[in-house]
């Protein structure tokens, strides 16, 4: 969906509508100030410093599909209209809310995709005429940041003892960090490789399957922190997975991570190997 950038702003009563102004006319100046894997940092200053506009950033290749400037303002009416109505207010009420006067400095969007292209989109409104486009759009474009891939070979070795599976990791980079999960190969297959599963890559599953870790540790009382020493390993080490299931074939997946303040982001080829459980455990018990 469209996200909609509001600093807050007062409004006073309109002014006039002012006379149409020149085909190459240009109502706002969009600066682009930084850009990271996720976010963008930039600055609105239009020309006329009463005029409400409203700012929103649109994936680019979305944009672009739409062959009129009209039609790409209709689409976001739409969404704003339909994220007021998720907040219980009407089309007016909200636009009242998320419109900005001013110049807006040090202005941000996050949670955007990596090594994406994007426009922020600016255009004037008419409180007085129901919040209808009263300038013409501006659209800046910018890309998030990619992640330069790194050269790291994941040597794994595997012993299987009974239902359990001793890894032994030895990246060719001690100093990169990576995480390693493994699963059957029946259900790695209904999520990347069957025709009626979810047809996932390979490296959306393996980050699919991280998140899913993830939630699971924190879902059971781990702090974040916690979290990413039980997941995340840096350099040669050894990890068992115990409790699995007999006579099985698994995959194990691992992939090397940057891990930051913006979060968490594949910097290798994921790599996956194989091995096949034994019986189950038996209590020595007797």
């Amino acid at each position: 969906l469209v996200a909609i950038l509001s600093v807050g702003c007062t409004h006073d009563t309109p002014e006039p509508t002012p006379e149409p102004m020149p085909e190459d006319y240009s109502a706002f100046e969009v600066t682009i100030e930084n850009t990271t894997r996720s976010t963008v940092t930039f600055s609105v200053e239009p020309k006329d410093l009463e005029t409400e506009y409203l700012c929103v950033i649109y994936e680019k290749a979305d944009a672009d599909e739409y062959t009129r400037e009209e039609f790409l303002l209709e689409a976001i009416f739409m969404e704003v209209n339909e994220e007021a109505s998720a907040k219980g207010k009407t089309f007016v009420e909200y636009m009242s809310e998320v419109v900005d006067r001013g110049k807006v400095e040090d202005a941000k969007f996050s949670g955007l995709n990596i090594g994406a292209e994007y426009y922020i989109i600016v255009f004037g409104v008419d409180a007085e005429n129901g919040y209808r486009a009263s300038t013409k759009m501006v659209k800046k474009e910018f890309a998030t940041e990619g992640v330069s891939k790194v050269v790291c070979d994941f040597r794994v070795s595997t012993e299987v003892t009974d239902n359990s599976v001793f890894f032994s990791v030895n990246p060719t980079d001690e100093k990169i960090s990576w995480y390693l999960c493994t699963m059957p190969v029946e259900q790695y297959n209904y999520y990347v490789v069957d025709e009626d599963g979810h047809q996932m890559s390979e490296d959306y599953f393996y980050e699919y399957y991280f998140q899913q870790d993830i939630y699971a540790l924190l879902g059971g009382g781990m702090s974040e922190s916690e979290v990413a020493e039980a997941l995340i390993h840096e350099g040669a080490l050894s990890l068992e997975a115990h409790g699995l299931k007999e006579n099985t074939d698994y995959y194990f997946l691992i992939a090397g991570l940057i891990a930051d303040e913006e979060g968490i982001v594949i910097c290798t080829d994921v790599q996956r190997g194989e091995y096949t459980t034994g019986d189950a455990a038996r209590s020595n018990m007797t």
